[in-house]
This record gives structure tokens, C-alpha cells and sequence, in this order.
């Protein structure tokens, strides 16, 4: 265990004289994430950090060209969440796609938190589902009503695809009180004005 620790130690202090610190953080080993899915959570990056790691490791020499080869070859022959971020972009003409996503939790295990926050809101078991009710469709229901005061309910709908078009309508939506179709152009907040008139280099495309 305490060689394990000085390892990732030592990998957070040499990451740290490569990208900001407030940018990452490593605190457990894959094999201890697996082991303990909890300790996941001590480990972090930001999208921007990886970003300049991965850009730095092949631009500024950092380590031999076999060994960015070596990382090229790992991230494209990664076989977990293919249906993840990288999913539009599989399968397209001249694009090779590399990434590193985990497996994550199993379904299983989403389930008896999705249960046990259900039970601290209904006070006993009545309110528990089963496996084939563990839903996306679901879980946005349930993350609607668990985040109702968070502000996150339009964020939510943008992800799935639903904020905007017909699919999913709810009354006042379009300015109509049963609701109706919207342009998908408000999925993205407008610039004000007076940005734009600071900068000519802005424009609102759709707007």
C-alpha cells in the first residue's frame, strides 16, 4: 500500500510541473479505483488540464516519440464507453478516434443509489424500481424532481435533445400554453449587445 501511495505521489508532482495544479488532482491508482469505487471521486481533472497535458506530451517532447506512439496506440484500442463522447465520431471517413473513458459504476450499483435516495424521499422501500425501470428517461424524471431548486433542468434537456423541437413539449413551452415545437437555436444563449459591440470578432450565428 505504501508503495502504491509514493507512486501516485510521484505521478501527481510530475503532472503538477506540466499543467496547473488547481487544473488535476491524483490521489488512488486504477487498481484502487476499481477495488473502491468511492475513491474516484478524489481523483480529478479538468477538461481544459487534459487537454494541455495530451497537447504538451506531443508537442513540447516531454517523452520520446515511442512512448507517444505507445499512448496513441492505448487510447485508440480503449474498448470502454465507445458510446460515450466519442460516439458521434466513430465510424466517420479519415477519422481515427483515440480516448480514455472508464467503465464506471454497473448498473446494478446505480440502481441501489437510485433506491437509496428514493428511500430517504419516500421514508421506506415503497418507492424503489427495478432493473428494467432504470431508465435515461427515467433518470432525468428523477433528476428533475431531485435538483428541482438546483437551476440545472435546462442543461438536462439540452443533453438529452429534448429542450428544444417537438419531441418533449410542456405547457408554455413556444410561448403556447399546451406547449409546441421551438428552433434549436436556444439551446444556446444569444451574446448581448453590448459584447458584440465591444468586440467585432463575436457574432450571434443563429440569432
Amino acid at each position: 500500500v505504501g508503495l502504491i501511495q509514493l507512486q501516485n505521489a510521484v505521478a501527481d508532482s510530475l503532472i503538477a510541473t506540466v499543467i496547473p495544479r488547481p487544473s488535476f488532482n491524483i490521489a488512488y491508482s486504477e487498481g484502487e479505483m476499481s477495488l473502491d469505487h468511492d475513491k474516484a471521486y478524489s481523483n480529478s481533472t479538468s477538461p481544459l488540464g487534459a487537454a494541455v497535458l495530451i497537447n504538451r506530451l506531443y508537442t513540447d517532447s516531454l517523452v520520446s516519440t515511442d512512448k507517444q506512439a505507445f499512448v496513441t496506440a492505448t487510447l485508440r484500442e480503449c474498448k470502454t464507453g465507445t458510446d460515450r463522447i466519442v460516439s458521434p465520431l466513430r465510424g466517420k471517413e479519415g477519422v481515427s478516434v483515440g480516448h480514455k473513458t472508464g467503465s464506471g459504476y454497473t448498473k446494478d450499483e446505480v440502481l441501489a443509489f437510485v433506491n437509496e435516495l428514493r428511500e430517504r424521499a419516500y421514508g421506506d422501500q415503497s418507492g424503489n424500481i427495478t432493473s428494467p425501470e432504470l431508465t435515461l428517461s427515467f433518470i432525468l424524471d428523477e433528476r428533475g424532481r431531485e435538483m428541482w431548486w438546483e437551476c440545472t433542468r435546462r442543461t438536462d434537456l439540452i443533453r438529452y435533445g429534448l429542450f428544444t423541437g417537438g419531441t418533449y413539449v410542456w405547457q408554455w413551452k413556444g410561448g403556447v400554453v399546451d406547449g409546441r415545437a421551438t428552433n434549436s437555436r436556444y439551446n444556446v444563449y444569444p451574446i448581448p449587445t453590448a459584447e458584440l459591440s465591444a468586440n467585432p470578432n463575436l457574432k450571434n450565428e443563429n440569432y
